[in-house]
């Protein structure tokens, strides 16, 4: 009996060890140039794809290189298990999971490739106002069981990646060429996973479109990139253009007593106190005041990310002429919306004041209007948005919903879409997903329809943790369809 016992146990345990062994081997491996890489198998609704978490594109930007353009990764020995997702770049708020500053990795998801097929390639770049990551994060299954290996970049965001004292050592534009050094990457490993490298979409959503049309008019990106889709964001948006990048890091210096060897200082602060400042000078002024993108031509010209504003490379001609798709989405749920109800609450005339002493002055500022012509601006606004009185303040709250939408979205979208089409030899198509009461639980600007849409039911659960409708399902699928047509054919 205790024989059969140790038979049966002997058993069980050569079983499991030849099952581990079959699961191993069918795990799927690539070699890159860095070493060798270990993702999962994903099997979904739609398809089996290979995913690979986490990727290495560039060395971890730690000490001497916090503020540095991104260096080559030195690779690994062995094998390299990419089956978990990174944190990603520090941001506020100010907590343990956003306070790691090795953050510079891709996630991939690719379809099962058993010929000399070569997939198209979608890289997409994502991001708040080049400060944080949106609450509802990218995820490529959908898309990739489309046919296409979609890539997600992560990039240094606010005092890491925008930070500009107009100096080589603290030049800006950090963040950019993070995505910059990514693109490269791509370029030289995507084959590895089955793709096309002379088929390779941008694919932007808010500061990451604006991102997107940042790098069109760079002279290095020549070659990187085929087509490009920027989704809800503008590079030519007068808060983008004009803005207070450099007077920011000043502060921000000021805030952390680095005024004297400052990139030693800076360098030498935890990632606590970098945030803490940030948040600091965060409070104590408009939202509006941003750390955003420069134009670089302080420094030499071999060392130019943007050598001219978008707006001017645009209007003459000089960007990538490639073919755009450009479009906007209605945010599913503005953060706002629960103080414009409690004003409302107060009395209509409270919300009605609201929107006349703050939000059309705040909008004002952020167009950097002339102040010859601020007082007509302001009246042709209040005009349009909110002098009216309805029953209950619902249609003013909504007003204001639309206000926010049309002039920090949809106007800076449509004017860069004419800036692009004027002159490029490339079509440029455009979209716009209208308001289709979608729910969500999470409260964040950046969470758009289309976004919504492009990635399908995945998101869903992310929102809402719920299916999608018949109709979310139909209007998801035309508009992937539309997506990955674009992106094959262009």
């Amino acid at each position: 009996m205790m024989l059969k016992f140790f038979l049966d146990v002997a058993l069980v345990v050569t079983l499991l060890i030849e099952l581990s062994t079959s699961w191993r081997d069918t795990q799927p491996r690539v070699k890159l140039r860095q070493g060798i890489i270990e993702g999962m198998k994903l099997i979904t609704e739609f398809s089996q794809l290979r995913v690979f978490f986490g990727v290495p594109y560039a060395a971890a930007p730690l000490g001497s290189l916090r503020f540095a353009a991104p260096r080559k990764h030195q690779g690994w020995n062995g094998t390299y298990q990419a089956k978990n997702t990174k944190p990603g770049c520090p941001q506020l708020p100010i907590l343990p999971e956003n306070e790691n500053e090795d953050c510079l990795y891709l996630d991939i998801w690719a379809p099962e490739n058993n010929s000399s097929y070569q997939f198209p390639v979608v890289v997409f770049f994502g991001g708040v106002d080049f400060a944080r990551e949106s609450k509802l994060i990218f995820d490529g299954q959908e898309l990739a069981s489309k046919g296409l290996i979609v890539i997600r970049v992560t990039y240094r965001l606010n005092i890491f990646g925008f930070m500009c004292l107009e100096s080589p050592e603290l030049r800006g534009n950090i963040g950019l060429l993070d995505q910059y050094y990514a693109l490269v990457w791509v370029k030289e490993n995507v084959v590895y996973f089955g793709g096309n490298q002379a088929n390779i979409t941008l694919f932007g959503h808010f500061s990451g479109a604006t991102s997107v049309a940042l790098h069109m008019t760079s002279s290095r990106t020549s070659g990187l990139f085929q087509r490009v889709v920027l989704s809800s964001g503008s590079a030519t948006a007068p808060w983008i253009t004009d803005n207070d990048t450099i007077q920011i890091s000043k502060q921000l210096v000021r805030i952390l007593r680095c005024d004297a060897n400052t990139v030693m200082c800076l360098r030498g602060k935890s990632v606590r106190e970098l945030l803490q400042a940030l948040q600091i000078y965060s409070e104590s002024v408009n939202k509006t005041s941003l750390l955003l993108p420069i134009v670089d031509n302080f420094l030499q010209a071999e060392n130019r990310y943007l050598a001219v504003s978008a707006i001017n490379s645009f209007r003459e001609g000089v960007h990538v002429q490639i073919p755009t798709l450009v479009g906007i989405g209605w945010p599913i749920r503005y953060p706002e919306v629960d103080e414009w109800i409690n004003l409302l609450s107060q009395g209509y005339f409270f919300l009605q004041k609201y929107v006349e002493k703050v939000k059309i002055p705040e909008l004002i500022k952020l167009y950097r209007l002339d102040e010859k012509v601020q007082d007509l601006i302001t009246n042709l606004l209040e005009w349009e948005y909110s002098l009216f009185i309805d029953a209950d303040g619902r249609f003013l709250v909504n007003q204001l919903r639309k206000m926010e939408y049309e002039a920090k979205i949809e106007a800076p979208t449509f004017h860069q879409v004419s800036l692009i089409s004027q002159r490029s030899k490339q079509p440029v198509y455009v979209y716009c997903v209208e308001d289709i009461d979608i729910v969500s639980d999470l409260v964040d600007e950046s969470i758009t329809m289309d976004l919504v849409l492009f990635m399908g039911s995945i998101s869903a659960s992310q929102i809402s943790r719920r299916k999608f409708s018949p109709k979310e399902v139909m209007l998801s699928k035309e508009l992937q369809d539309c997506l990955v047509n674009f992106i094959i054919f262009g």
